[in-house]
């Protein structure tokens, strides 16, 4: 694993300011666990286990399955408790996107993001 890059990546999340502190940990410590297996199985064909499909929105196409989300108003938004809010995007085939969001100044930030109904083919 390039882990300069992984970095690299991570500041631009970071930078963007969509997530939270605790979901960048997240991802970093995701990032360390791929290079263990990396390292274990030596895997040299196909996509490596676990990133078959995007690693933050669970598909390969992460740009379209927002976009078609967007544009036939399938994510709907729920309050859970005083400053947090779970977020579901209904996905084009199947399952949805399920994103647990937290008051964060003037905005919103994303806290996590899991899948439902879409682990089968996410290989979750």
């Amino acid at each position: 694993m390039n882990f300069a890059r992984a970095q690299h990546y991570l500041d631009y999340l970071t930078k963007a300011g969509w997530f939270t502190p605790q979901f960048m940990r997240d991802q970093a410590q995701q990032f360390r666990r791929r290079d263990v297996d990396f390292r274990r199985t030596r895997q040299a064909y196909g996509p490596p286990t676990g990133f078959g499909f995007g690693w933050i929105l669970y598909t390969p196409q992460p740009e379209k399955v927002v976009a078609a989300a967007l544009a036939t108003g399938r994510i709907t938004a729920t309050e859970t408790d005083a400053g947090q809010w779970q977020a579901r995007v209904q996905l084009p085939d199947n399952g949805r996107l399920v994103l647990d969001l937290v008051a964060a100044a003037d905005s919103a930030r994303i806290e996590t993001i899991y899948p439902d109904g879409i682990e089968q083919l996410a290989g979750q």
